[in-house]
């Protein structure tokens, strides 16, 4: 195995590099509880800021849009040419 800092041929196993000391198979240090953390909330804003993004682009908001079926029949009999009943 070659040292990763001077390049030396280390035996099988070590350690440790035998020319400069680099620690050989330095496992990873395990990521810390906090940053799993920030990172899911910063995974759950960006959903949600998408998912209302969706929202607003495809009308389902309700407010806006076009009148509905209900609204354009009540349009319709308010101004028919009906006679007044009196």
């Amino acid at each position: 195995m070659n040292c990763p800092q001077c390049g030396a041929e280390n035996m099988r196993g070590a350690e440790k590099c035998w020319q400069c000391g680099t620690r050989l198979n330095a496992e990873p240090e395990p990521r810390s509880r906090n940053s799993v953390i920030v990172w899911s909330v910063m995974a759950a804003v960006a959903l949600a800021a998408i998912l209302m993004l969706f929202l607003a682009t495809s009308g389902g908001g309700g407010g806006g849009g076009a009148p509905s079926s209900i609204d354009s029949t009540a349009s319709a009999v308010a101004t028919s040419t009906a006679p007044a009943v009196k």
